[in-house]
């Protein structure tokens, strides 16, 4: 069982960002944790409203105008711990790392992208050609899972019933298999098992290559009879072709809800990381994805810069 203690959702305060926080609510409420809500105040903006929006985006408390040196405080929505901060004039990303690392969240949920036009809360980020908006960068550098929630598309979290764990057999992508039974009995969902194995070569080895088809679903069998975790029900998958392209296609074909995956692979060359960010941005389900540790040192030291920034909890 994997507890999840702290639940951060950062919010731009659009529809994806509902979305995103009503998935840490339904979470938060399971596993009784503290959620934070934060919100980065971008230069120029005069304070962050966590109250009822335009277009029925509904929040726990209206704030305006923050002041600094205003105490933290904790208060309960539906039975909830509920922390909201604004962090003043910060770039997102870097704000979300450093206060992830800061107050030691295990989790983060957030919405794909806003509804607000091109942003700025959407395309700061750390200076990446690959990529380049917020929630992107916070999956390929946040030292905890990341749920990546796309705009509203009849997932709610009381609807997710199917859960898809791609799967390259290193150790990270087991242990997103070990998050993924505990989510499937959280849910009440089917949990599938996908392996990706290369095209065939030729028509002359089919032979050989039906057989390592059959290996590989095997040892789908045997990863996910040795993973801890509750008995859930669960389908064995076996493809060949490129994986990120499968992985998508299973998702349209079979409905799934969830896709649970290793931010990257630890068998050498980082294929899985590579495949895990084109099906983090293309998906159209919510990605959670699992990695073990602290994020790297460089990406801690860039977000301690905001350290100085003010930071009002509410």
């Amino acid at each position: 069982m994997y507890p999840f203690k702290r639940i951060l959702v950062p919010t731009d305060f659009s529809l994806c960002a509902e979305a995103a926080f009503s998935h840490a609510l339904y979470l938060g409420q399971r596993y009784k944790a503290e959620v934070h809500l934060l919100h980065v105040a971008l230069p120029g903006a005069k304070g962050g409203s966590l109250g009822k929006q335009d277009g029925g985006v509904v929040w726990p408390d209206k704030v305006t105008d923050p002041r600094p040196g205003v105490p933290a405080y904790t208060e309960h929505w539906q039975d909830l711990p509920l922390r909201r901060v604004i962090v003043q004039h910060a770039d997102p990303v870097h704000a979300i790392l450093a206060y992830a690392e800061e107050q030691a969240v295990d989790f983060i949920v957030m919405g794909a992208h806003g509804d607000r036009g091109a942003g700025y809360f959407l395309n700061l980020g750390l200076d990446s050609p690959f990529l380049g908006h917020t929630a992107e960068q916070v999956v390929r550098h946040a030292g905890c899972p990341v749920l990546r929630v796309v705009m509203p598309n009849g997932r709610s979290p009381e609807r997710i019933r199917r859960l898809l764990v791609p799967l390259d057999m290193s150790s990270l992508s087991l242990l997103a298999l070990a998050y993924a039974k505990d989510l499937a009995a959280l849910y009440d969902a089917r949990l599938d098992l996908l392996h990706v194995l290369e095209p065939r070569s030729s028509s002359a080895a089919q032979d050989a290559a039906e057989a390592s088809e059959e290996q590989a679903r095997t040892e789908l069998m045997e990863a996910f009879s040795k993973t801890k975790g509750p008995d859930v029900s669960a389908g064995f998958h076996v493809a060949r072709g490129r994986p990120d392209r499968l992985i998508r296609a299973f998702v349209e074909k079979h409905s799934v809800d969830l896709v649970v995956m290793g931010a990257h692979s630890d068998l050498g060359q980082d294929v899985l990381g590579i495949v895990t960010e084109r099906v983090v941005r293309k998906a159209p389900c919510p990605v959670l994805t699992v990695r073990r540790g602290k994020p790297d040192p460089q990406t801690s030291a860039r977000s301690r810069r905001i350290s100085s920034i003010p930071i009002v909890f509410l």
